[in-house]
């Protein structure tokens, strides 16, 4: 099945983050090695760290000649590493997570400052030009009215 999740088992009483959903999941609905009924956790699914492939996730992220490995914390393109910011390392992380799809400077900004509050009102635009700026411009495209858009 293709998408990206990681799934937390944490106690009953943890408060999901934001950006976290149960996706309809439980322990019973899942296969465990230990039965449902002995478990005391509840079920998260996470936003994005690594596509669904074949039963076992990996952190690789991959558009055209972009590749994000999200466990080391690394993006390369054609090959060499680049050097990114925090803040730019998870506005690609996400953008590439969703690419094909259209994502919101809200969606992204709500994403990419969740820890750090809330943002000025030009921040995106911001981020997103000084990752043209090392990506090239022909990664990220802008929607104009909508959002950005990454394709391949």
């Amino acid at each position: 099945q293709a998408g990206s999740l990681d799934m937390v088992r944490a106690p009953q009483t943890t408060t999901p983050r934001p950006g976290w959903t149960t996706m309809g999941l439980t322990p019973a609905s899942l296969t465990w090695p230990a039965s449902p009924q002995s478990m005391s956790t509840s079920v998260w699914v996470t936003p994005s760290t690594g596509t669904f492939a074949g039963g076992h996730a990996t952190p690789l992220l991959e558009a055209g000649a972009l590749s994000i490995d999200t466990r080391r914390m690394h993006a390369h393109l054609d090959g060499r590493e680049l050097a990114l910011t925090p803040l730019e390392f998870r506005a690609l992380r996400y953008l590439v997570h969703h690419k094909t799809r259209v994502v919101s400077q809200g969606e992204l900004a709500e994403h990419v400052y969740a820890q750090e509050g809330e943002p000025d009102s030009n921040a995106i635009e911001v981020l997103i030009g000084r990752l043209r700026r090392k990506l090239g411009t022909e990664l990220i495209s802008t929607r104009r009215g909508y959002g950005y858009l990454v394709e391949g």
